[in-house]
């Protein structure tokens, strides 16, 4: 998780606002998946925003720092055996909300 991630970016001497979306997906990756869920059930309005709030929090309050950590999560559930062409509807459902959330 975290910590690993903060290891290895130490290591190659990652530039801190990337350590920062490096440590943010380590713990949090699951949470964007479950956003649409296998049976397209979306996850609850609050729970989106709890994710978003916790993102600009955490990392930054920053659209294209939330853009990198989306593609990561994007590339995580596509790199997967068999996945390379499923959808991946989380990025424009969580685009679409930073754009709608005002805090």
């Amino acid at each position: 998780g975290g910590p690993l991630a903060d290891t290895l970016s130490d290591k190659l001497n990652v530039p801190e606002s990337y350590k920062k979306i490096a440590r943010f997906m380590a713990e949090n990756h699951l949470r964007v998946h479950q956003v649409i869920g296998k049976d397209g059930a979306v996850a609850s309005p609050k729970a989106i925003k709890k994710l978003i709030q916790d993102f600009k929090n955490e990392v930054a309050d920053d659209k294209d720092a939330f853009m990198i950590f989306l593609l990561a999560c994007q590339a995580d559930a596509q790199g997967r055996t068999g996945h390379k062409e499923k959808p991946y509807p989380q990025v424009q459902k969580l685009i679409s909300s930073w754009d709608e959330i005002k805090n």
